[in-house]
């Protein structure tokens, strides 16, 4: 169903008119500019005193949160709201699709060439300790292997057909919804889109810097052994120095300091 602006004379679709407290019917894209101060217009408005001024008899002024406030206005502006939002989602999944349909060479483009550095570090330092480098290029691993299996994991916990009920909504033609009704709807898209949708960029994001950083290690060497002699006493013999010394053997411990790498990558739960 289709009416016209009374400030443009465009013909816009009903859903797309607003009802001015003078009682003139005009575009929602003409009252945009006057409502962006409002930071989140589906929960609650911001109680601000603006007054803007009147497109159609410009000799009053009214107040553009009490304006779709009104009966008229209030559910049209919530619709508006949830079909804006719908579409904001639909362009993120289109966004990541790519990811979602093929994992693996996702996972490959930047996992794979961490896994070679670490193959190498690796190499590097077996002549070094080889258990140690061992146990820690396993361990490492294993977190290469979580990374990937959590992304897989959240990767199919987007339900498209969680989404298509979520996009499932009748438009406010005929049927009076509510303001109610399009802030459930909202809300449960909202939910939707924090869980699943942007989990899983941040992670897309993430991988996107992930790298492997060599950490120091080396061989901190004293000598292991040696001899330390110490004046004992001293006693004079025959009007001679007599000196008795005494000698110890200290053993030095060897401290080992090693670590293999750690990998740069920041986690989302």
């Amino acid at each position: 169903m289709q009416s016209i602006c009374e400030y443009c004379n465009s013909k816009k679709e009903h859903l797309y008119l607003m009802t001015l407290p003078c009682g003139y019917v005009v575009c929602y894209d003409h009252l945009k500019p006057s409502i962006q101060h409002v930071k989140d217009p589906f929960s609650s408005f911001n109680r601000s005193r603006t007054e803007t001024k009147c497109l159609v008899c410009p000799d009053h002024y009214f107040n553009i949160e009490k304006c779709l406030e009104m009966a008229k206005n209030k559910s049209k502006f919530m619709e508006i709201g949830f079909i804006e939002h719908l579409k904001l989602v639909k362009e993120k999944i289109k966004s990541i699709e790519n990811y979602i349909e093929d994992t693996d060479f996702f996972l490959d483009k930047y996992l794979a060439p961490v896994v070679n550095m670490i193959d190498l570090r690796r190499e590097q330092l077996k002549k070094e300790t080889n258990k140690k480098i061992d146990d820690a290029y396993f361990k490492t691993i294993n977190e290469i292997d979580n990374i990937r299996s959590n992304f897989k994991q959240k990767a199919k916990s987007i339900d498209n057909k969680q989404f298509e009920e979520l996009a499932k909504y009748e438009k406010n033609n005929g049927v009076k919804k509510t303001a109610e009704y399009f802030n459930d709807k909202l809300k449960e898209l909202k939910s939707f889109e924090k869980d699943s949708i942007e989990s899983l960029n941040k992670m897309i994001e993430n991988f996107k810097t992930i790298s492997f950083e060599y950490s120091a290690s080396g061989l901190d060497s004293s000598k292991r052994y040696f001899r330390q002699a110490s004046l004992d006493n001293e006693e004079y013999i025959l009007g001679q120095k007599n000196r008795k010394i005494r000698e110890r053997s200290v053993d030095v411990e060897n401290h080992i300091n090693f670590c293999f790498g750690k990998i740069n990558y920041q986690s989302i739960n």
